[in-house]
């Protein structure tokens, strides 16, 4: 978990979407070599990643839909898990005459 304390107004929603962002991992990566130790970054390394500061409404607007398009990926990951089970539940009981025996 990181405790980050930016010195611009900025919706911690957007900034959670800036750290996903292949140019700011890319940052990351430089300032520290390798993306396993990413939690071992200092406040002082974190301070020279260069991000763009947008209009507050703006960062509430890509922050709300990085939230939402978090959650949607995980409804449609626990759809797939429930399609799957049942239709192997389905198979199950066609294949094998309902459990009963003929």
């Amino acid at each position: 978990m990181f405790i980050i304390r930016p010195k611009a107004k900025i919706y911690a929603a957007y900034l959670a979407f800036l750290f996903e962002q292949a140019n700011v991992l890319s940052q990351i990566e430089h300032l520290i070599g390798s993306m396993v130790a990413i939690k071992a970054i200092s406040a002082k390394k974190l301070m020279n990643i260069t991000m763009p500061l947008l209009a507050m409404d703006k960062q509430v607007t890509i922050g709300n839909y990085w939230i939402l398009s978090k959650k949607r990926k995980q409804l449609l990951t626990q759809y797939m898990r429930e399609n799957d089970r049942i239709l192997a539940v389905a198979a199950d009981k066609l294949l094998n005459n309902g459990g009963r025996i003929r």
